[in-house]
């Protein structure tokens, strides 16, 4: 029987991608640990962590004796889901990742992806967030250059749409998300919704034109 040879070639590829992702995470169980004290606390031989250091081959006993001391899931380190230690669960916080999706009559939603970013859950806390009030989305656009640039991630409160002077929302501007600093206009009571880029007019928001928001930036994440 032929035997088909690229689907044999693009499974030994998987195969090594997985081997050299499951040695990474490996490296970075062992990172910053002392060889001899934790070949200790495991009950281990140095050679052994030398050896997976190295992306050596070693047993199964060796590797549930690291992660029992080191206090890692063997779920995160065979397939790199899921949180990789117990206490990364208590310390962090899995917020969804927001698309906008345009409706029906040029109205809009911001629905999750299905993904998600990791933070701090105290740096949440201080911000006044959780899984259920916030969202993270991705700047389309520089209006806001030098601040935020095209793909930084952004981290909005969801329940925060009523402007305020000088905060940062993020809005729908021509069936595209994107993201405007609220000013007062002028002697007047209404607002406006101003870009950093100086040659991006201003919206002024009025009954005539209202502006659909989402949320009130809370964190920016720039991408290097």
């Amino acid at each position: 029987m032929a035997r088909d040879h690229s689907s044999l070639q693009s499974k030994s590829r998987q195969e090594d991608g997985n081997i050299s992702n499951l040695t990474e995470r490996l490296r970075s169980i062992l990172a910053g640990e002392n060889v001899t004290l934790l070949a200790q606390r495991a009950g281990v031989s140095r050679a052994s962590i030398y050896n997976i250091l190295d992306g050596k081959a070693v047993s199964l006993t060796i590797l549930s004796k690291i992660l029992d001391t080191t206090g890692y899931s063997w779920t995160w380190l065979i397939t790199g889901n899921g949180m990789p230690a117990a206490h990364w669960e208590q310390a962090t916080t899995l917020v969804p990742r927001m698309k906008y999706v345009e409706l029906e009559h040029g109205s809009g939603t911001l629905q999750p992806t299905g993904r998600h970013k990791l933070f701090e859950t105290e740096l949440l806390q201080e911000l006044g967030l959780s899984p259920d009030n916030a969202g993270v989305i991705s700047v389309s656009d520089d209006a806001m250059a030098p601040t935020m640039n095209p793909m930084d991630d952004v981290l909005i409160h969801l329940r925060e749409c009523d402007l305020s002077q000088d905060e940062l929302f993020a809005i729908a501007v021509d069936d595209q998300l994107t993201i405007r600093r609220a000013e007062r206009a002028k002697g007047e009571a209404s607002w406006i919704l101003t870009a950093q880029r100086r040659d991006i007019p201003a919206i002024a928001v009025s009954d005539n034109l209202p502006v659909q928001v989402y949320g009130r930036v809370r964190w920016i994440g720039h991408k290097l």
